[in-house]
């Protein structure tokens, strides 16, 4: 029932974070940098929305 799922959950959460605190991991500036592809539908995206808009 609902407490069995609780319990699933913060024990899936406990061992997530005791994972990630072992491995750690990191990410650099060029991890936030979309690629041309990416960026492209994104201001394609934006461009919709505003002539929507207009």
């Amino acid at each position: 029932g609902l407490d069995a799922a609780r319990k699933f959950w913060g024990h899936t959460q406990w061992l997530v974070n005791y994972w990630l605190l072992q491995q750690g991991f990191s990410i650099g500036i060029g991890d936030t940098i979309a690629d041309a592809a990416t960026m492209e539908t994104i201001n394609e995206t934006i461009s919709k929305a505003k002539n929507e808009v207009n």
